[in-house]
């Protein structure tokens, strides 16, 4: 049973201060209350992505799956069964009231199936179960007409024909002639970003700081464009959007450890001082990348 201390049981799933988690959300994350534990009627849409967020990297490293597999499972199963409750309730009594967090059911199951075609996608959780079709929920943007900026880009840096435009282009960004939020979304590959930053490292705060938003920009874009539209062409050299998000989260981390953003050069530390600062780096970048 659920323990709600001083709180009621809708302040303990509702109430949260300055745009924080409620306590619920909290319980979920680190892992003291599971989504299955949750009332129907306050399971709400934060509840399902906190609960998914305590996983999808854990699907890369074998060791790390294995200890969190039952519980990905757990959360699997109550998605599809969230999913046919809703349809079930929608057709015979509508939508909930109005003082759940959650209460149009068919927005529920929209997003409900987007979350678990994630799932797939990244991994997490088992193709063979899904109840649908992911091509109507995660389009490819094969179709989508290539805007000016790409064009123009092409025209001076053929990088998608031209190895040797390729390599112009990749020189370019590190002698600083091209700058990387010059280069349009679709072609700011890693490597492009490895030579902008070799480029601003050193060079005071005001390149730093241009380097830096790129980077959160392109993580945010990456996000909204694969929920809108799907992944890239794969005429671009990272289609795949939410691999590319996680990359800037790495590429985020690495900048600030190698110090890429204009501060003093890295001095000589032990293993063990290097491995302790790229965990508090990571802590601080996942900030950015929630």
């Amino acid at each position: 049973m659920t323990e709600y201390g001083p709180l009621t049981e809708k302040e303990y799933y509702t109430l949260s201060e300055r745009n924080c988690f409620t306590k619920a959300e909290d319980d979920i994350y680190d892992g003291r209350l599971k989504i299955c534990d949750i009332p129907f009627e306050y399971r709400s849409l934060r509840m399902y992505r906190v609960a998914y967020r305590r996983y999808p990297y854990s699907r890369v490293i074998e060791n790390d799956y294995a200890s969190v597999a039952d519980e990905i499972t757990l959360l699997e199963n109550q998605i599809l069964n969230d999913i046919k409750e809703c349809e079930d309730r929608y057709r015979k009594n509508g939508n909930l009231s109005k003082e759940y967090p959650w209460y149009l059911l068919r927005a529920r199951v929209y997003c409900l199936k987007r979350l678990l075609a994630r799932g797939v996608i990244e991994g997490v959780f088992r193709k063979e179960k899904i109840i649908f079709d992911l091509p109507d929920y995660f389009p490819l943007q094969n179709s989508v007409t290539r805007n000016k900026d790409v064009v123009s880009f092409e025209s001076v840096y053929n990088v998608y024909e031209s190895m040797e435009d390729y390599i112009r282009a990749k020189n370019d960004l590190l002698d600083g002639r091209l700058k990387i939020y010059k280069v349009p979304f679709e072609y700011r590959s890693r490597v492009f970003y490895i030579m902008a930053g070799r480029f601003v490292a050193g060079r005071g705060k005001t390149e730093s700081d241009l380097l830096k938003k790129t980077i959160l920009d392109d993580a945010e874009e990456s996000a909204e464009r694969f929920w809108k539209y799907g992944n890239l062409s794969k005429r671009y050299p990272c289609p795949d959007l939410l691999l590319r998000k996680a990359g800037m989260k790495n590429i985020m981390i690495d900048f600030k450890f190698y110090k890429f953003f204009g501060y003093k050069k890295l001095r000589m530390i032990s293993g063990c001082d290097i491995l302790r600062k790229k965990e508090r780096i990571m802590q601080k970048a996942c900030i950015f990348f929630k």
